[in-house]
């Protein structure tokens, strides 16, 4: 398999939050941003798409007719969600 051969490894790096307190699933943030309002900012913005996902839920169970338009907004509410960050690094030109 020469293409595997030339493949560079995956450079990125990431980094993944879940709800606060998800049993099972804890956050784990960076030390070295301890003083700034990164946590605080990543998780208002966790809880923003999270609403934003169950009010699409909704408008997509509006949209097939369904006869509950909460029926995916029920099914899909307090399920395991992740955020991941990703950062890739600068590559040299080949």
């Amino acid at each position: 398999h020469d293409l595997e051969k030339n493949c560079l490894p995956d450079p990125k790096e990431t980094f993944d939050i879940g709800k606060e307190d998800e049993p099972g699933f804890t956050n784990h943030w960076p030390e070295e941003l301890k003083d700034t309002t990164f946590r605080d900012d990543l998780l208002e913005y966790f809880q923003t798409m999270d609403r934003l996902y169950l009010r699409l839920m909704k408008m997509i169970a509006i949209g097939l007719k369904l006869p509950d338009p909460d029926f995916l907004v029920k099914r899909c509410n307090n399920q395991h969600e992740n955020l991941r960050l990703l950062h890739y690094h600068s590559l040299p030109p080949e």
